[in-house]
């Protein structure tokens, strides 16, 4: 409490030195970051409580934790608390490895525009469907590969990460690599406007259509009259060809066919269902499936490069002072009194708020009359 009493007594002096920078405008200014700032640290200690309470961290490592926050947040311009309720969301989804998940989440977040919750079940989801264990090198790749495709085509990220959330599953499911599904997602984002979403739930649907063939007649007659087999022979043994097998074979044939050929209608009907435009984009664009590839290929590193390209930007920056504001703001009182502080400053808040309501008519002196009356609350809490 004496560190506020000092403030305030710095406020007076700046406040003859310098009248002009406390007009009624900038006191409300300054009232305003002080709430905001108070309001922050409160979240990031309430949301440390509830990491204590859902992992086995220990003590030392919360403090830890409160530590390094700031300075993750800080690489990619988002704010502590969202580095830290990512945490608080990865240990809740099953992570032994939340810190570093709830990083992976805000690159994700910062290179492509992408909310929060977004993020979160796009990670999650690619962990899942490919088993992955909370791998984050191998997610990395996944992002790094789907940023690379991001940045050298129409399709956006945040499109890219929807479409992902939606339909790994399904697609791990009927055996089609995550690559291969990125590629595939490209393929519809640069060809059609639609959202990642709605991208993702038509693949699913596809990928289930794809994964019956063995057992849909009417598709087996459909590959039948287009003289393409569902099944090929590997080491001696007839094994069902790989839906991507069949989307090129399909792609080739489709393309070949005249306009008016039933067959064509035969394949989007028997195949593509209720997705049918969907499968039609495919095959009438099946000539950049492999440069989609080699972009996923090819991207080691980029989420990382683009990352610090966006930390640079002016909202980023405003969000790391920001950050800055608040940890000095923590460490005004060490882990034994700093509860007793946010109190404090609580009750301070209800003070603030009524003087606010007059600063627009008393002007500077109803800034000396503020200061007056923050600084007797303050003594009475000493």
């Amino acid at each position: 409490l004496m560190i506020l009493t000092n403030i305030i007594q710095q406020l007076n002096r700046l406040k003859n030195l310098f009248p002009q920078f406390f007009s009624s405008d900038s006191n409300m200014m300054i009232l305003s970051k002080i709430k905001e700032v108070i309001s922050e640290l409160r979240i990031f200690n309430n949301t440390i409580t509830e990491i204590g309470k859902t992992s086995n961290l220990t003590g030392k490592q919360l403090k830890a934790l409160e530590n390094s926050a700031f300075q993750a947040a800080n690489k990619y311009g988002k704010s502590a608390n969202d580095y830290l309720t990512g945490i608080l969301d990865m240990y809740h989804a099953g992570f032994n490895n939340a810190e570093q998940m709830s990083e992976l989440s805000i690159l994700a977040q910062s290179i492509g525009s992408i909310d929060k919750a977004t993020a979160h079940a796009y990670l999650i989801a690619s962990n899942n469907a490919y088993h992955l264990k909370g791998n984050i090198e191998e997610l990395s790749k996944i992002l790094d590969g789907q940023n690379n495709i991001a940045e050298h085509t129409s399709i956006s990220m945040m499109n890219i990460a929807q479409a992902t959330a939606e339909s790994a599953a399904a697609a791990s499911q009927a055996g089609i690599k995550l690559n291969e599904l990125s590629a595939l997602i490209a393929i519809l984002g640069s060809n059609i406007q639609t959202s990642g979403t709605e991208i993702g739930n038509h693949l699913a649907s596809l990928f289930t259509n794809l994964q019956n063939n063995s057992t849909n007649t009417s598709l087996q007659k459909t590959f039948q009259d287009l003289n393409i087999s569902i099944t090929e022979i590997v080491n001696g043994s007839e094994n069902l060809k790989t839906p991507i097998q069949l989307l090129k074979e399909l792609a080739e044939t489709f393309q070949m066919l005249a306009i008016d050929d039933p067959r064509r209608t035969d394949i989007l009907s028997n195949l593509g269902g209720s997705s049918s435009d969907t499968l039609t984009t495919i095959l009438n664009n099946w000539a950049s499936y492999e440069k989609m590839l080699t972009l996923y290929s090819t991207g080691l590193g980029s989420a990382s490069k683009k990352a610090e390209e966006s930390a640079n930007h002016l909202e980023n920056s405003f969000q790391r002072l920001s950050n800055t504001w608040t940890n000095i703001t923590k460490n005004i009182a060490n882990s034994d009194t700093i509860t007793f502080v946010i109190n404090t400053m609580n009750h301070l808040l209800g003070l603030i708020n009524n003087i606010t309501n007059c600063l627009g008519t008393l002007g500077t002196v109803g800034f000396s009359a503020a200061i007056a009356g923050i600084s007797k609350f303050v003594k009475n809490f000493a």
